[in-house]
């Protein structure tokens, strides 16, 4: 990423590994938590989303959770998760992907 790139992310504390908010992708990168492997237990790898470019996401939703809150991201018809840990910055998040999709659907 550029230095201008750079100053264009907003980043998001989770303990399932920080998330990042550019002004065209939302990424994660996974920790080392063992919430992982509950998660994997209950939802196949193609049902979650480490990575997507703004120009993929049809449509996004928040899903408040006891312990897992997640931004609900469909692509191609599908609907996959970004997930959280109770206690992060899920919603903070959300209303920052939500706002910079919106602002991107609109220039592109």
């Amino acid at each position: 990423m550029s230095e201008s790139d750079e100053e264009n992310v907003d980043r998001f504390r989770s303990d399932l590994g920080e998330v990042a908010v550019t002004k065209n992708h939302v990424e994660r990168r996974r920790s080392e938590s063992d919430d992982w492997e509950n998660i994997d237990k209950n939802f196949s790898e193609q049902k979650l989303v480490d990575y997507v470019s703004f120009d993929e996401i049809e449509d996004l939703e928040f899903e408040e959770g006891s312990i897992y809150p997640n931004i609900r991201i469909k692509t191609d018809g599908e609907w996959k998760r970004l997930f959280f840990h109770v206690g992060d910055q899920a919603y903070e998040c959300f209303k920052t992907l939500r706002y910079r999709w919106s602002s991107y659907r609109q220039l592109y």
